[in-house]
C-alpha cells in the first residue's frame, strides 16, 4: 500500500512522527515499516528528541520487565520447577563423574607370586584335581589332598584368571600310593585363593654324606642342586641279585631302575652306580668307602626311552608315561668320578 504524500514532500512516520522520504518502507529513526493505513493530512510535528527519548523508554521497559521475570522466576516453586540441567551443566556433570573415583569399585586383588620352574608347592586347599592337560575339562588323574608335595615343570600358563602348572608329586616317605604321578593343576591367580604355596627345602651342602643326600627325595635333590656338581660320601653295599621286568630301558646306565652297585646307608638310602659313558671308570668293590663326584640333570635325561621288552609281550604290559620317565631321569645321580678313602 502506497503512502500519501505530505505537503514538503515527506510523508510522517506513524510511530514516532519522524520525516519519511516518499517510497521508503521503513521509518530511518524508529524502523516502523511504513506500509500502515493512516489519516491523510500532516499531523503537528515533535521535536527531534522525541524519538530518542522513546527508544530509551522502550530498553527501560524491556529491561524493567526482564528484571520483574527474573524476580517471578526465582520465587517459583521448586517443585514444580523443571529440574532438567542445561547443557553446560550436564557437560560438567559428566566431567566430574569421568575424573572422580567409583565408590563402589573393587581393589585389584594382589597375585600370588609364581613358583618357578623346580620348584617345590604344596597344596593348601582341601582337594586338588591333578588333570591330565591344562584345561578343566580334561580327565582327572588323580585328588591330591592337603600338603600334598609338588615339583614344578617348567613355567606356568595363565587363562581365565586361573593359573596352570606341570607338576610332578614327590615321592616322599610320606606319598600315598600311587606316589609317582605327573600331570596339571590350576590354582586362582588371586593370592587369597591360591591352591598352592611354596615351599622352601634345606638343601645340605657339598661334600655331603650320603645319609644328607639321602633325606631328600629324588624330585627334591633335583630341585637343590640342578645340574651342579656335587660331591658323596658314603660306602658300597655288595650287589644282591638283579632285574627282571617286563621293560627295556634307554640309555640303559640312566633310564634303568637298577644299578649295580650302589651306595647304601642303614636307613635304607641308596645311590646307584651310574657311570658317565665318557668317565670310563671301573666299578667300585663292595665294602669300600668312596668319595663320589656327580651331577643331577644329565643332558641325556630328555632321551630316556622305556619300551616293552619282547620277551614279555604276550602280556601287554603298560607302559609308564613318557613324560615321568624323563623325569625321573632328570632326577637320577650320574657319576662323573669317584676316589676310594677306606675300606
Amino acid at each position: 500500500m502506497s503512502l500519501p504524500a505530505s505537503n514538503d514532500g515527506f510523508l510522517t512516520c506513524y510511530r514516532c512522527g519522524a520525516d519519511v522520504v516518499k517510497g521508503a518502507l521503513f521509518c530511518p529513526v524508529c524502523g516502523a515499516p511504513q506500509d500502515k493505513p493512516r489519516a491523510t493530512g500532516r499531523p503537528r510535528r515533535s521535536p527531534r528528541w522525541v524519538p530518542a527519548a522513546i527508544v530509551a523508554g522502550a530498553i527501560a521497559a524491556i529491561g524493567a520487565g526482564a528484571l520483574l521475570a527474573f524476580v517471578l522466576d526465582d520465587r517459583r516453586d521448586p517443585v514444580a520447577t523443571d529440574p532438567s540441567p542445561s547443557a553446560s551443566e550436564t557437560a560438567s556433570l559428566a566431567a566430574s563423574q569421568s575424573t572422580a573415583p567409583s565408590e563402589s569399585a573393587s581393589p585389584t586383588p594382589e597375585p600370588a607370586a609364581v613358583i618357578p620352574n623346580l620348584g617345590i608347592a604344596q597344596v593348601v586347599t582341601d582337594v586338588l584335581n591333578l588333570r591330565s592337560q591344562p584345561d578343566e575339562g580334561a580327565s582327572v588323574v588323580a585328588e591330591l589332598s592337603t600338603d600334598r608335595r609338588l615339583f614344578i615343570v617348567g613355567e606356568p600358563t595363565e587363562s581365565d584368571d586361573m593359573r596352570w602348572y606341570r607338576v610332578a608329586t614327590v615321592a616322599d616317605a610320606n606319598c600315598p600310593d600311587p606316589c609317582d604321578l605327573i600331570g596339571y593343576v590350576s590354582t586362582p591367580v588371586a593370592a587369597e585363593d591360591s591352591a598352592l604355596e611354596e615351599v622352601a627345602i634345606d638343601c645340605p651342602n657339598s661334600p655331603m654324606t650320603l645319609e644328607d643326600l639321602g633325606a631328600l627325595a629324588p624330585l627334591e635333590a633335583l630341585h637343590c642342586y640342578g645340574r651342579n656338581q656335587i660331591v658323596v660320601t658314603g660306602t658300597v653295599a655288595s650287589p644282591i641279585g638283579g632285574y627282571e621286568g617286563p621293560f627295556a630301558y634307554s640309555p640303559v646306565w640312566l633310564a634303568h631302575p637298577l644299578a649295580l652297585p650302589f651306595l647304601a646307608t642303614q636307613q635304607g638310602a641308596t645311590l646307584g652306580y651310574r657311570p658317565h659313558p665318557d668317565s670310563d671308570m671301573d666299578a667300585p668293590e663292595g665294602g669300600d668307602v668312596v668319595r663320589v663326584t656327580g651331577h643331577y640333570e644329565d643332558p641325556a635325561a630328555t632321551s630316556c626311552r622305556v619300551t616293552v621288552d619282547p620277551a614279555f609281550a604276550d602280556e601287554d604290559p603298560v607302559l609308564p608315561n613318557p613324560a615321568l620317565v624323563v623325569l625321573t631321569c632328570r632326577a637320577t645321580f650320574a657319576w662323573t668320578d669317584y676316589e676310594v678313602t677306606g675300606e
